[in-house]
């Protein structure tokens, strides 16, 4: 019983879950994640309404010390906003979404991609290994990660091949509306085939080819006359929150990957002519299974 299932029929999802005791389960385990999130917010509130009461609290505490949390609350406090408990938790749950289910599927792609194109992953590794230095000892810190153009055009690429997310989420058409010549009905449930759009002859050349260079060559290679062409966060206003989290997150992880190790596929990989993906809405790659090799 496939998730989609669930996302299609949710009566099963939620009055008739009993029939399916692993669905039970599930829920159990994410209402046993969502009060502890629900503690750590009670939790957190108690000890930033303390830490401010401290005249020297602001001077010594900098911003990159702090958690999104605390800095949420920060900004409720000083009247930048009212957050209930329930928006923080929302807020909290797209974090861990973001940096943990669909950033992890994105570097599983990398990595796949990597092995694939062993001349590209040798190019990223010289530049890798030019800012950091071959020592073991060095971790990547923002400013060192700038310093790599192609490791970020790597991540970019892959998130345009092999999106984590093939579609945004829906949203409900508030007015009638045409789109090149199409009449969307006011009401309509209306949502952006990623996937599609990644792969449009219209707006890549060579669509299906991982050609990282592809975001060195243009300086913006997110729009073109047709309109959006790169959207593996969303776009607008609903932009994914996690969206630099995300990218962040991916560049440290591959820089000390690239560092410390070389790797191919598996003999009997199934990715050995493409990226072979499964899963409905947010998609990972089947059976990797990779062969490292230490470097140092």
């Amino acid at each position: 019983m496939t998730r989609l299932f669930f996302v299609l029929f949710q009566i099963f999802d939620d009055q008739l879950k009993w029939l399916f005791p692993s669905r039970v389960e599930a829920h159990q385990r994410l209402d046993h994640l969502l009060k502890r999130i629900d503690e750590m917010i009670a939790l957190k509130r108690v000890t930033v309404t303390e830490k401010i009461g401290s005249l020297d609290y602001y001077s010594t505490t900098s911003d990159a010390e702090k958690d999104l949390l605390t800095l949420m609350m920060e900004a409720e406090i000083a009247g930048e906003g009212k957050l209930s408990d329930e928006e923080l938790r929302r807020n909290m749950v797209m974090f861990f979404f973001a940096g943990h289910d669909t950033t992890a599927a994105g570097m599983s792609f990398a990595i796949g991609q990597l092995a694939r194109h062993q001349e590209i992953q040798k190019k990223a590794r010289e530049e890798v290994v030019s800012v950091l230095g071959d020592h073991v000892e060095d971790i990547p810190s923002i400013e060192s990660i700038k310093k790599m153009p192609y490791l970020d055009a790597i991540v970019k690429e892959t998130l345009r091949l092999n999106s984590p997310i093939t579609k945004t989420l829906p949203r409900i058409a508030a007015r009638d509306v045409a789109v090149d010549g199409l009449l969307i009905p006011q009401g309509t449930l209306v949502d952006v085939d990623i996937a599609a759009t990644h792969m449009s002859e219209a707006n890549y050349s060579d669509p299906f080819e991982f050609k990282p260079e592809r975001f060195l060559e243009s300086a913006d290679v997110t729009s073109t006359k047709q309109g959006l062409s790169y959207v593996p966060f969303g776009y607008g206003s609903h932009v994914c929150i996690g969206q630099n989290f995300s990218l962040v997150e991916q560049r440290v992880f591959l820089a000390m990957l690239l560092r410390k190790f070389e790797w191919t596929l598996a003999l009997d990989s199934v990715h050995r002519d493409g990226m072979i993906a499964e899963g409905n809405g947010g998609v990972r790659p089947i059976n990797l299974r990779i062969d490292f090799k230490p470097r140092f």
